[in-house]
């Protein structure tokens, strides 16, 4: 999205550098938040989270073999101690190592007030640019619906 330049400048080839992770939670990419507002000349951080409305999964075919894609947000259905449980059972002995980590839980499904969280634990964060403008929206995938949180 970035052409570097002799002497370590980006420029934009694209309109938008976008960063993906489960949940939607800056927490989990605050480092790459970090390295591309210092590498690059962004001025706006939009946080997007999703839901669907629609009450049954989506149904994908795939090469002699089906999966199950929920139109929600996968974060809606765990918490961070059900998510360690599980990876405790799985891997054994790295209790401290888990602990630490954090999984994005979206709590009660309120995927505004997680929106709005997200807003302000960037605004907070000295490490953030106090300048960028942040924005955040919920969007229904499934309708195309964008509910704006934070303007």
């Amino acid at each position: 999205m970035f052409d570097l330049h002799k002497g370590g400048t980006l420029t934009p080839k694209a309109e938008a550098s976008v960063i993906r992770n489960v949940a939607g939670r800056p927490q989990l990419s605050l480092s790459d938040i970090i390295a591309i507002t210092e590498l690059a000349p962004i001025t706006d951080i939009m946080l997007l989270h999703h839901s669907g409305s629609s009450s049954s999964p989506l149904v994908h075919l795939r090469t002699n073999s089906a999966y199950l894609t929920s139109t929600d947000c996968g974060a809606t259905h765990f918490t961070e101690q059900s998510m360690k449980a599980q990876v405790k059972a799985r891997v054994p002995g790295h209790d401290a190592a888990l602990e630490a980590m954090y999984f994005g839980e979206i709590v009660g499904g309120d995927l505004a007030g997680s929106v709005r969280a997200d807003v302000e634990f960037l605004r907070a964060s000295p490490f953030v640019k106090a300048e960028l403008t942040l924005h955040g929206y919920v969007i229904d995938i499934v309708t195309g619906k964008l509910q704006t949180v934070v303007a």
